[in-house]
């Protein structure tokens, strides 16, 4: 299965570009069914992805990863 700091790991080392800070009101995480996602923050990314990959059962390894971005 997959780990949510495995996905903030690789997001951190593979897209730098993106911002690491939470605002108070950015929890709790981003849902599924938002209507809007800022790509430019990691925490909202990864919540996303973590949900798309625990909801799939797909596990988190780079290949994957790399495959879902």
């Amino acid at each position: 299965m997959c780990n949510k700091n495995q996905i903030i790991d690789w997001l951190k080392i593979n897209h730098p570009e993106l911002s690491w800070t939470r605002a108070p009101g950015d929890e709790p995480p981003t849902g599924v069914d938002s209507l809007y996602i800022n790509r430019q923050e990691g925490y909202e990314i990864a919540d996303l992805m973590y949900k798309f990959f625990k909801s799939c059962y797909i596990k988190c390894n780079d290949s994957n990863l790399k495959k879902k971005l």
